[in-house]
C-alpha cells in the first residue's frame, strides 16, 4: 500500500510504502523498483517501512557469498538475498525495516552515503522520539547468528557500530 506522505526532505514530496511483511526476494524486489524508479526520474524518492517473513540474511551488494554458511542458514530456516545497497550482512528476524530511496541531489537526504545516513538515521530518531521512544546513539549492534556467518564479526553489519547508528534504549 503506498500512501503519500509530508516530505521530510525539503525538495520534493516522498512516497510512503506500508508494505507489512514479505520473502526475503519479493522485499528486495520492492526495493529495487523503487530504486528504479527515483534513477529514471518517475519518483522524487520514497521510505519503505516493512519486514521480512520468514527471517532473511540480506548480504550487502558487493558482499562475497562466501561471508556465509548457506548449509547453516538453510537448517535454520533463514532465506538469504542480496541486497541492492551496501553494508555487511543483516539478519532480517521480528524487526521493522525501512528503505529510503532519494536522488543524490536531494538537500536534505542526498548526498554521500555516510552523510545521507546519518541524516536518515537523525529523521529516524526524531519520528521514535514522537512515539515516545527514546534513542541512543552510537550503540553497540545485536549481531546475527554466529553459526550461519564464518568469521564472527567480518561479515555482520551490525558487529562494529556506524557513528550514525541509534538503537532504541
Amino acid at each position: 500500500m503506498a500512501t503519500s506522505c509530508t516530505s521530510v526532505s525539503t525538495s520534493d514530496t516522498l512516497t510512503l510504502h506500508l508494505d507489512g511483511p514479505g520473502s526475503g526476494a519479493e522485499n528486495m524486489r520492492r526495493d529495487t523498483e523503487l530504486l528504479q524508479r527515483c534513477a529514471r526520474g518517475d519518483i522524487a524518492g520514497a521510505v519503505r517501512v516493512y519486514w521480512f517473513a520468514p527471517a532473511c540474511l540480506s548480504l550487502g551488494r558487493l558482499q562475497p557469498a562466501t561471508d556465509v554458511d548457506m548449509g547453516a542458514c538453510a537448517r535454520d530456516g533463514v532465506d538469504v538475498v542480496r541486497r541492492p545497497s551496501g553494508g555487511r550482512a543483516v539478519l532480517h528476524d521480528g524487526e521493522v525495516t525501512y528503505a529510503v530511496v532519494c536522488r543524490v541531489t536531494d538537500p536534505d537526504l542526498g548526498g554521500g552515503v555516510l552523510d545521507a545516513c546519518a541524516r536518515i538515521h537523525a529523521h529516524v530518531a526524531r519520528g521514535l522520539a514522537l512515539l515516545g521512544v527514546q534513542t541512543l546513539p552510537r550503540a553497540r549492534g545485536r549481531g546475527v547468528r554466529r553459526d550461519a556467518l564464518e568469521g564472527a564479526g567480518v561479515a555482520d553489519c551490525f558487529a562494529r557500530p556506524a557513528a550514525h547508528c541509534s538503537t532504541a534504549a
